[in-house]
């Protein structure tokens, strides 16, 4: 049974306090986090393509997804998986957005022949 804390985020940087990557294909790290126990783990992204990061996602047993940015394949790729994909701002660290999951927007495509990104709007002051 998939642990639904489980969740994975494209990441820029390698630290938990890293944003959101505004690029998804070619977010350089996908950051797991189980928010049961807090381990963390960070995979590269060695080839800089969407599969990868698709694939990696998928790997991970995760069924919550918060990126900064994504297209409408990958988007469909992950939904078929069951992953609840969100889009949150690029301005945070991303281990902060986890707790706001529910309150971020879903990511939701075009299902055109276009590939369109989705940005989510940091209205939060800081």
């Amino acid at each position: 049974m998939i642990d639904v804390s489980r969740t994975a985020l494209t990441v820029h940087g390698f630290s938990p306090d890293s944003p959101l990557s505004p690029f998804f294909g070619k977010a350089r790290y996908v950051l797991v986090v189980d928010s049961d126990d807090n381990p963390l783990s960070f995979t590269r992204n060695r080839t800089w393509t969407r599969n990868w990061v698709c694939s990696a996602i998928a790997e991970a047993d995760v069924e919550r997804l918060i990126c900064g940015f994504i297209d409408d394949e990958s988007l469909h790729q992950l939904q078929e998986s069951s992953i609840d994909v969100r889009v949150g701002p690029c301005s945070r660290p991303a281990i902060n957005l986890i707790r706001d999951f529910v309150e971020l927007p879903r990511a939701c495509g075009t299902r055109s022949s276009e590939a369109h990104l989705y940005v989510a709007q940091d209205n939060t002051a800081e």
